[in-house]
């Protein structure tokens, strides 16, 4: 079950979701030590030369046969002229995942107990079929936090995901690097009810029951659901507007035969339209979340549930990390905890 029998206190203050000066702090030490997802090996396969993203504001290239990482050129420059620097590319699965450090930990030490996991869940029996990238106009931690609760889900996901589970199905895993999120249905509420059933024995695959969702910090997102998983990269780019990085895969098996293909054209295609439309209404009411947090007011307490324990590890990690104090305060009967900007 939850780990807390109690509410717990909100860790950040709403100016710590608008403030540049923390997010230079949060860049320099949650962002850049990591490793951050940022691809799929088919995106340097396929005779490409290179592939381009986009990290912290500069553009950046992973040459595909050196695997190394360079900066991307500007108009000015020719071939040559490009140096390369002592970033580092590694592959887990079907998963590209870029360091832009020569030091600090390996992949596999970043990502701990989760890297066979990893490289099973995006393995060759996994197919990606949609990849979205989207800019969102809030705070890199708001959309840490939107996906560490589920509160939201009855209010936002009527149509998709639609009820939050009960309490004795839930469990939590808190660690010092990392929190974890198992929900454990009886069969016939699992999410592999319905026609999942029948699609699983078209395409003779064995999907997990359970849904598992993982966030290794400060933004590496991994999440398993019946016959989909998908693998979430946040990446803040001013301290008001963000990058959700989506890739989702689906078990395709290994059936070879006009069913099972059709089977499979038809899962990616249902994929596609629920996941699109479950990432808009998660973005539409992110914008109004830090529209509130800029408001100049602000309701007191802060306190949230112990359902929503998963955001106060999130909170006290980048806290501690960047050296964000704690100042307490009082509110009314309630106790709660402001922090303040100063190392």
């Amino acid at each position: 079950m939850f780990q807390s029998d109690t509410h717990l206190p909100q860790l950040l203050a709403p100016v710590h979701y608008s403030d540049p000066g923390l997010l230079e702090r949060e860049v320099q030490k949650l962002m850049m030590p990591a490793w951050h997802c940022v691809g799929n090996i088919d995106d340097l396969s396929q005779g490409k030369e290179c592939y381009r993203f986009e990290l912290f504001g500069k553009m950046y290239e992973i040459d595909g046969a050196r695997r190394s990482i360079r900066m991307a050129a500007t108009p000015s420059q020719s071939r040559s002229d490009r140096l390369y620097f002592s970033g580092r590319v590694q592959v887990v699965g079907k998963l590209v995942f870029v360091s832009l450090s020569n030091a600090g930990q390996s992949l596999r030490e970043f990502l701990g107990t989760h890297y066979d996991y990893i490289r099973d869940l995006f393995g060759g029996q996994w197919q990606r079929f949609l990849v979205a990238p989207q800019i969102v106009k809030a705070n890199w931690k708001g959309l840490v936090e939107n996906i560490l609760e589920s509160y939201h889900l009855e209010e936002v996901h009527k149509n998709t995901f639609r009820t939050f589970p009960s309490a004795d199905v839930c469990f939590h895993d808190l660690h010092d690097s990392w929190s974890g999120y198992t929900e454990r249905n009886e069969s016939e509420h699992s999410h592999l009810r319905g026609g999942v059933a029948t699609i699983s024995r078209l395409l003779k695959v064995n999907p997990h029951p359970e849904y598992r969702h993982i966030i290794i910090y400060p933004n590496c997102v991994i999440a398993r659901m019946g016959l989909f998983n998908w693998i979430q990269t946040i990446l803040p780019i001013t301290p008001v507007q963000s990058m959700n990085y989506w890739q989702f895969f689906f078990l395709r098996g290994e059936k070879k035969n006009p069913v099972a293909w059709a089977t499979s054209e038809l899962l990616k295609n249902w994929g596609r339209r629920f996941f699109m439309k479950a990432l808009e209404e998660d973005n539409q009411v992110l914008e109004g979340v830090q529209a509130g947090l800029q408001s100049v007011s602000h309701p007191k307490g802060g306190l949230i549930s112990a359902r929503e324990e998963r955001i106060f590890h999130f909170q006290r990690h980048a806290a501690e990390q960047t050296g964000v104090v704690p100042v307490t305060y009082a509110t009314g009967r309630d106790s709660a905890m402001k922090w303040s900007g100063t190392c």
